[in-house]
């Protein structure tokens, strides 16, 4: 039986990945904090954008709009109305 090593980010970013695939966007958003957290500590900017790319391309399918949230409420003038979630 072989075992193959992985690093936290590879760990996270598969997890994050498959949040991304099944829409669960709010886990997907914790997990790209836990991404975002590893890149910075390792001053690796790279894979992070991966995780991005991941994520836009996650919501373009979900149709969900990068410019406006599902999860707010906004005023005419497109301003979240916060606390109103």
């Amino acid at each position: 039986m072989s075992s193959t090593k992985h690093t936290l980010f590879e760990e996270v970013s598969a997890v994050f990945e498959r949040a991304c695939r099944e829409k669960d966007f709010a886990l997907a958003e914790h997990l790209l904090s836990a991404l975002e957290t590893i890149a910075r500590r390792q001053k690796d900017q790279r894979q992070l954008d991966l995780a991005y790319l991941v994520l836009a391309a996650s919501c373009e399918e979900g149709g969900l709009s990068l410019e406006r949230p599902p999860s707010r409420h906004w005023d005419s003038a497109r301003t979240p109305i916060l606390g109103s979630m």
